[in-house]
């Protein structure tokens, strides 16, 4: 095998090539405005043409061997059978928040919450992930425009399944699969000024706050956690915006929510990086079996499959065309210049030819 000082030019372009396109696919970077609203443009006209196809309502039949839950560690499940039939919902704002890596980290700990409380649905349309841009806002992506949803159910008895809908929301306390009515412009100025250590009235100056079609799309749906319909309109069509999530600090138990269960939220780093680091991280033999199933299902959506498959092809055409392709891995090694002013990236080695050595 050849040494890593081994490496050619062109292979050396190519793993960066790969990189790229996992920084740009999962963790939201600093890119040119018009860049991101040709991306955006791109994700929400794809999303209205196939969102009809999407089949979330039921439970997915397993599709292939690779992903039948026979060829997988069984996950301990919880016996409490009063919330079988219970779907859970995810409290935002402030949803999943910090990087990528984080944003899993605080996403595992709400499957894990499901699982050992017996829960066996997850409301699609109240998971919010999200991305920075240079104005330091977050902004909410809908789950279903970074992951494969369809895969995401194929893993139904090991993992709770995605639901697009509250089955009898008439009888629901904090969810309405129907469109809410808008809040008037005083309640929205009430809750602004609420939740006012948590948001930014205004963007940094010299950055101008422009709502992308998918952020209106977002703000359209107004599929929200019924309490916080006031808080999350004000925050999807820019009347402010998400800047210390932490700060927003309301509990499931403040919602007082039954039907959907709410959960997440919670001030500083939140409820779901404390159960993380509390339930998961002291005993990670015993959770071994969920990271990995959820790391398995967590597969890119379609579409990104598809751009980063070509980045590849791209790549390997204009370089190694009289070759038949290699195979590859993507090595994340945060050199971005983000990352270089992050206080989690002072003490990090900055020089590739130093990581390569």
């Amino acid at each position: 095998m050849d040494s890593p000082r081994s490496y050619s030019r062109g292979k050396l372009i190519f793993l960066l090539v790969a990189l790229l396109s996992v920084r740009i696919l999962f963790q939201g970077r600093i890119i040119e405005k018009n860049t991101t609203a040709i991306i955006q443009d791109e994700m929400r006209s794809d999303m209205v043409e196939k969102k009809s196809s999407l089949s979330l309502a039921s439970p997915m039949p397993l599709q292939n061997n690779e992903t039948s839950s026979m060829n997988r560690t069984p996950i301990n499940v919880s016996t409490n059978q009063s919330n079988f039939d219970k779907t859970l919902a995810l409290l935002y704002p402030p949803g999943m928040w910090g990087g990528y890596a984080n944003q899993r980290i605080r996403f595992t700990a709400f499957v894990r919450y499901a699982i050992s409380n017996g829960i066996t649905q997850l409301l699609l349309p109240s998971i919010y992930f999200s991305t920075k841009f240079e104005n330091e806002v977050f902004y909410p992506i809908p789950m279903e425009e970074v992951f494969d949803v369809d895969h995401w159910n194929s893993f139904q008895g090991d993992l709770p399944i995605l639901v697009q809908s509250l089955q009898n929301d008439e009888k629901s306390d904090c969810w309405t699969n129907s469109q809410h009515e808008h809040p008037s412009a005083d309640d929205l100025q009430a809750t602004i000024e609420r939740f006012a250590p948590a948001l930014n009235k205004e963007p940094k100056s010299g950055v101008q706050y422009v709502p992308s079609k998918m952020l209106l799309e977002v703000a359209n749906r107004s599929n929200f956690v019924t309490p916080l319909v006031n808080l999350s309109v004000a925050i999807t069509t820019g009347l402010a915006t998400l800047a210390r999530p932490g700060k927003i600090g309301l509990h499931p138990d403040d919602l007082k929510c039954s039907n959907p269960l709410v959960y997440g939220g919670g001030g500083g780093a939140g409820i779901l990086w404390n159960d993380f680091v509390s339930k998961i991280r002291t005993n990670e033999a015993d959770h071994m079996p969920l990271m990995k199933s959820i790391s398995q299902a967590l597969r890119p959506a379609q579409k990104w499959q598809e751009i980063a498959q070509q980045c590849l092809q791209n790549q390997h055409q204009s370089t190694n065309s009289h070759l038949p392709p290699i195979p590859y891995f993507a090595l994340h090694m945060r050199v971005e210049l983000d990352m270089w002013h992050h206080k989690c990236g002072r003490d990090m080695e900055k020089n590739l030819t130093k990581i390569f050595s």
